[in-house]
């Protein structure tokens, strides 16, 4: 006779179905008392099965089919026959719960530290992450090695750039020359800023310090003003004196040197009243002048940038040309508001002249035939034409009145001994240099400084003879 139980589950979550055998030659084992075995240990195909005496509707129980599998339980869940959770499924839960957290509080960090959200954050790691896996991948597919291989390969690389290993000697010595260095370094920046400190100053001070306007012209400082600002600038300068007039109307105290500021004497109401009137005077009408005046020569000037654009590039010799006059002549620009539409018709008349004035010129030829189409430029300039070869010259001089003096003999040497006068040989004789003489060339039409050239012009002046 055979009795089934089918007891609780094990340890493992396996349910164990125990079969009692009371008689023990049914399945034709030995011993007394009856035997126990597990249904988990009998393959329903064994013939043993038949041996049991086992009904025929055992077989359709799904028991396993060889040894029984076991219940996978998740970390911290209790399986379906255990009431409470095993202490070492508690430790794996809780050190997993710890992990998470510690990843979690790690990404919120990183995130914080980039400015984004903890999910943008997230995302750029995986998405590094996928960057990092591919470029292995590659490298590795290129080298014909396993992505482990590579990154151990870079692993060792890394190892090898890194610094060597210090002694606590070593790194004190190092710590001492990378701070003398950084003193260095930081005396040469403190020296740098100051030398740029001082440069700056200068450029300052050259800028303010102008060269004064000529007495002859007449230029109040304030019409040479470049910009806004310094019109403004004095105007308040202005407008602050006139308020000092009022308050010392009367009169003005001394007031002794303090520090850096100068004594200043004292003004009777006399003085104090002349000069309200004057810059009162400045402020109604030459300040609004100097508004008018630099409006108008920055519109000018802008519209001359157009024309003659050589005129404002530095590295132009035109542009040096206007520059130096400016520098040395302020108050041109004063007097003559449209002065560099001024200056770039000059010097593109100077350019032109010196075409004319060379018949050498590839251009001569094509400039004179400008100046005759264009009618406005007719009789506009007159050059004179060189003469050919052995033709007269087109302006004979005037003669000479006067004696011709007598071929100048020897000078007298050093020594003392008698000198005549003699001629130089291939040399003719000149006239006398002589007002009278001066007078007739420049009657002919020559200026002073040409009269003179032409009267010394092959003149044998007296000359220290060579010892023989």
């Amino acid at each position: 006779m055979v009795v089934l139980f089918k007891g609780r589950r094990d340890n493992g979550g396996v349910m164990k179905t125990r079969i009692l055998l009371l008689d023990p030659q049914a399945a034709g084992g030995g011993g007394g008392g009856g035997a126990e075995m597990l249904t988990g240990d009998i393959n329903l195909a064994d013939p043993a099965f038949e041996r049991l005496g086992l009904p025929a509707s055992l077989r359709e129980t799904p028991l396993a089919n060889g040894a029984p599998k076991k219940e996978e339980i998740t970390p911290g869940a209790t399986s379906a026959g255990a009431g409470t959770e095993t202490p070492e499924a508690k430790a794996t839960r809780e050190a997993a719960a710890a992990a998470a957290a510690t990843a979690a509080a790690e990404l919120q960090a990183r995130a914080e530290a980039a400015g984004v959200t903890v999910e943008e954050q997230a995302a750029a790691e995986a998405a590094a992450a996928t960057a990092e896996t591919e470029r292995l991948t590659a490298k590795a597919a290129e080298l014909g090695l396993t992505v482990e291989a590579v990154q151990a390969q870079e692993a060792a690389e890394a190892a090898q750039n890194q610094p060597p290993a210090m002694d606590d000697t070593q790194r004190a010595y190092v710590e001492a020359l990378v701070a003398e260095k950084d003193s260095e370094i930081s005396s040469a920046q403190q020296a740098k800023e100051a030398a740029e400190a001082e440069a700056a100053a200068l450029r300052t001070q050259l800028e303010t310090t102008k060269r004064p306007p000529l007495a002859v012209m007449g230029v109040h400082p304030i019409m040479l003003a470049q910009t806004p600002q310094q019109i403004e600038e004095q105007d308040a300068q202005y407008a602050a004196f006139e308020k000092w007039a009022v308050e010392n109307w009367d009169g003005s105290p001394v007031v002794e040197a303090r520090g850096d500021q100068p004594a200043v004497p004292a003004f009777d109401a006399a003085q104090i009243r002349k000069r309200y009137q004057e810059i009162k005077e400045l402020r109604t009408k030459l300040v609004p002048q100097a508004r008018a005046a630099l409006t108008a020569r920055v519109q000018m000037t802008e519209a001359v940038k157009t024309v003659y654009p050589a005129l404002f590039d530095s590295k132009r010799t035109e542009s040096k040309v206007v520059t130096a006059m400016l520098g040395n002549y302020p108050e041109l620009e004063a007097v003559i508001p449209n002065f560099h539409l001024v200056a770039g018709d000059a010097l593109l008349g100077e350019a032109l002249r010196k075409v004319l004035a060379d018949p050498k010129n590839k251009c001569n030829a094509q400039a004179k035939n400008f100046l005759a189409t264009v009618p406005e430029l007719k009789g506009l300039i007159n050059l004179p034409t060189a003469p050919a070869a052995g033709a007269a010259s087109p302006r004979p001089l005037p003669a000479l009145k006067g004696a011709t003096p007598k071929a100048p003999g020897k000078a007298p040497r050093p020594s003392g001994s008698p000198a005549g006068r003699g001629t130089v040989p291939g040399k003719g004789t000149t006239p006398n240099v002589s007002p009278q003489n001066l007078s007739a060339l420049k009657a002919g039409g020559l200026s002073e400084r040409d009269a003179l050239t032409e009267m010394i012009k092959g003149t044998n002046l007296p000359t220290l003879a060579q010892k023989e």
